[in-house]
């Protein structure tokens, strides 16, 4: 979704191959800072570098170096730089609103995040999930993706806001009703709850 939202600042001058590349790359970088599974347990995952500001800004610095350095293919290679950014960007800004990173690495060891309205209450790790808020901003992010999808096929619309929100009325809808069950959940049942 962050590459279609930014699709006019890194296509410009770019073939359509060179497009796809910087455009799968970007999605690739979205998943990258997840590749700490593979070195350290759960229990200690989003707190190494990859989970990091710093370490995907020095990523990138490198790869737009890489960019000066090698003439041919130089607008790619800044392309690249810039998904990069812009994919492990926005994972790890969503990691930092709902389950704490460490933003400003290597300066502060300290974790930032919002604080979820519902403590974790039960022992299922599955529905414990499902009602955090982590979920939620899923939900919302494959309904902005699902509208992005059906602009990009609708020539119609011409990225009109008001008529593009108009023809996905069904999954605003939908989106809006799982939301109010969300709200009622945290702040009219749970602590209802937990006073009896």
């Amino acid at each position: 979704m962050t590459m279609n939202l930014t699709k006019k600042y890194w296509c410009e001058n770019l073939d359509g191959r060179e497009q796809k590349i910087v455009y799968l790359s970007g999605i690739l970088a979205g998943i990258l800072p997840d590749i700490d599974l593979l070195f350290v347990s759960v229990a200690e995952h989003r707190g190494g570098v990859t989970h990091t500001p710093f370490f995907w800004i020095v990523c990138s610095l490198g790869i737009s170096l890489l960019a000066i350095a090698v003439k041919r293919k130089r607008r790619l290679f800044f392309n690249l730089a810039l998904a990069l950014l812009l994919g492990s960007s926005t994972h790890v800004l969503s990691d930092a609103v709902f389950t704490g990173v460490k933003l400003f690495y290597p300066v502060s060891n300290e974790y930032y995040r919002m604080s979820s309205p519902i403590a974790v209450r039960y022992d299922d790790l599955l529905i414990n999930y499902v009602l955090h808020p982590i979920f939620l901003t899923e939900i919302y992010t494959f309904l902005a993706a699902g509208m992005v999808l059906r602009s990009n096929k609708s020539k119609e619309h011409n990225n009109n806001l008001l008529a593009i929100l108009k023809s996905n009325k069904d999954l605003i809808v939908g989106v809006a009703l799982i939301t109010l069950i969300y709200l009622l959940n945290w702040y009219i049942i749970y602590p209802w709850i937990a006073h009896h």
